[in-house]
């Protein structure tokens, strides 16, 4: 299994949004909230290049799919500001069963989710074998040789190599089932978006895997 999250950008004008607030009126969508999707290299007007974070004001679809077709299990919808380990510790620990986990190989996922204290939790307490990604502060301290070998498990560095089915799923869903950007307000209609979007995902997927038909999106 891979878990990862996708961002979804609010249908609001930020700027106005600023203004109007500035004002005393409410924001135009209350649960959408400012959130971080990683880093961008930009060239400053000298010509340096410097990595800059990328922010996003909207929602988060939080998603938990198996690697052998990309069929998405579980999902969780968020305000942009969610951090990604926060939804995945629910995901994995409160929306499956134990029936869910003996299924599960392997959990994969960046190194957005790698929590020393949750990977203990997943497979002390949950039986789940995990290969997530580690950021460098894991290899530092008199942990460190532990998480090297966590690393470098050759069970883990194969899980690994399953993460890209899960980017290739967040590419779908915003790519063919609209979910760059939002097109209501509030986050139970965001989450019903969000599902009906994983639902024409999944079911493209059957539809292959029965007559192999390949759907094409309208």
């Amino acid at each position: 299994m891979a878990l990862d999250s996708t961002h979804t950008v609010s249908d609001v004008d930020t700027h106005k949004d600023k203004e109007r607030r500035e004002q005393g009126e409410e924001p135009r969508d209350k649960d959408a909230s400012w959130g971080v999707k990683g880093t961008e290299t930009r060239l400053t007007p000298d010509g340096n290049k410097v990595e800059t974070v990328k922010y996003f004001h909207g929602y988060k679809a939080h998603l938990l799919a198996e690697t052998e077709n990309g069929l998405i299990t579980k999902m969780k919808t968020t305000p942009g500001n969610t951090a990604d380990v926060d939804a995945g510790e629910d995901i994995l620990i409160n929306k499956l069963s134990n029936e869910d986990r003996k299924q599960i190989d392997a959990v994969t996922a960046d190194k957005a989710y790698g929590d020393g204290v949750l990977i203990g939790i997943l497979e002390r307490d949950y039986g789940l074998f995990t290969a997530l990604g580690l950021n460098g502060q894991f290899f530092e301290g008199k942990y460190k040789k532990h998480w090297e070998a966590y690393r470098d498990d050759p069970k883990r560095t194969e899980a690994k190599k399953k993460r890209f089915v899960i980017e290739r799923v967040n590419a779908d869903l915003k790519n063919n089932h609209g979910l760059k950007r939002a097109r209501y307000l509030g986050l139970l209609k965001y989450h019903f978006k969000a599902t009906m979007a994983s639902l024409a995902h999944d079911l493209k997927i059957i539809v292959r895997e029965l007559t192999g038909a390949r759907l094409s999106p309208a």
